[in-house]
């Protein structure tokens, strides 16, 4: 069997192209680099863009554990924003 341009499947080069792929799967993904006092942006959206908050309180809880992990970590949150199906906050 023929895959791509004359890759024949069960070749070394099928074999090798399948394994560098299972790597990017299933390593995890680099450090991002963090530089002090530099301001980010954090984002979020529900799985088919479905509801991320059940009611008004469970947004109520995601504020107050957002509110311990600023204080844990020392984070700022300048600004944030919740349309239902999306969080983002910057800071």
């Amino acid at each position: 069997m023929i895959i791509g341009k004359g890759v024949e499947k069960g070749s070394e080069m099928t074999i090798d192209m399948f394994m560098r792929a299972r790597e990017r799967w299933l390593m995890p993904r680099k450090l991002r680099v963090e530089y002090e006092g530099a301001i980010y942006h954090i984002m979020n959206r529900g799985d088919r863009r479905e509801p991320i908050f059940v009611d008004d309180e469970d947004r109520q809880l995601f504020l107050e554990t957002l509110r311990q992990a600023c204080g844990k970590t020392d984070w700022q949150v300048h600004a944030y924003c919740f349309d239902g199906q999306s969080f983002s906050f910057s800071g």
